[in-house]
C-alpha cells in the first residue's frame, strides 16, 4: 500500500506542477538622436533623426517637433515621417522670418514617446522688396519720386 500511495503522490505532483513561464520583455520608449538643422530659410528648415532602438515594440510614428520655446513635444507642431527604426529627414515648414525655434526628433511606440537631443536655429530675415515709381516734376533743384514696399522681408 505504501508503494502505491507513493507512486500516486509522484503522479499527482508531476501533473500538478506548473512549468515556469518567462515574463514578457519590458517595453520602454524608443531611443533616438536628432539631426542638426540645415537648409534654413525665412519660412522653412530641414532636420530629422535616427531611431537607434525601438524600445522593444514597433515604432508607430516618428518625425520632428518644434516650437519657439525649449523642449518641444508632439502636442505642438510636428512632422510625421513614417515608422520603424533608422534614419529619416523632415521638412519643417510654416515658420516665420527672424524667429528662433527649438527642434528635436521623436519616435513613438506602445510604451510612449522618446525624444532626441534638442537644437535651436533662427530663420533668415530677407531684404525688403521695393519697387521705385517713375520720377516726375523734375526741376533744376528737385525731383518727385516714390516707391512701393511689397515685402518687409520678415522684419
Amino acid at each position: 500500500k505504501k508503494i502505491i500511495a507513493f507512486l500516486y503522490l509522484i503522479v499527482i505532483l508531476f501533473f500538478s506542477c506548473k512549468k515556469g513561464t518567462t515574463p514578457p520583455p519590458t517595453v520602454v520608449a524608443p531611443s533616438l538622436i536628432t539631426t542638426a538643422v540645415s537648409s534654413i530659410t525665412s519660412t522653412t528648415a530641414s532636420s530629422g533623426g535616427n531611431v537607434n532602438s525601438d524600445g522593444g515594440a514597433n515604432i508607430t510614428a516618428r518625425g520632428v517637433c518644434w516650437s519657439t520655446g525649449s523642449t518641444p513635444t508632439i502636442s505642438g507642431n510636428k512632422t510625421f515621417d513614417g515608422s520603424g527604426t533608422g534614419s529619416f529627414i523632415s521638412a519643417i515648414t510654416g515658420l516665420n522670418p527672424g524667429v528662433t525655434y527649438y527642434v528635436r526628433a521623436y519616435a513613438t511606440n506602445s510604451a510612449g514617446t522618446g525624444y532626441g537631443n534638442e537644437f535651436s536655429f533662427t530663420t533668415v530675415v530677407q531684404a525688403p522688396t521695393i519697387t521705385t515709381t517713375l520720377t516726375s516734376s523734375v526741376t533744376s533743384t528737385s525731383v518727385f519720386t516714390g516707391g512701393t514696399i511689397s515685402s518687409d522681408g520678415g522684419a
